[in-house]
């Protein structure tokens, strides 16, 4: 799914006259977060996990 979105998104760029090298100078304000956020749905997943296992 995620790639799903990768590649429409790299297509409707190239149909809007964009090109690679916008892409590659791009500046982000914000890189930060996305770390966090991949801990943050780790952290949840482990959590979900632990809660369905069977009790002993």
């Amino acid at each position: 799914m995620v790639i799903d979105g990768i590649i429409i998104s790299f297509l409707v760029g190239f149909l809007l006259k964009g090109n690679l090298m916008a892409l590659a100078q791009l500046k982000l304000k914000w890189g930060w977060v996305f770390p966090l956020l991949l801990v943050v749905q780790f952290a949840v997943f482990m959590v979900q996990n632990d809660n369905k296992k069977p009790p002993n």
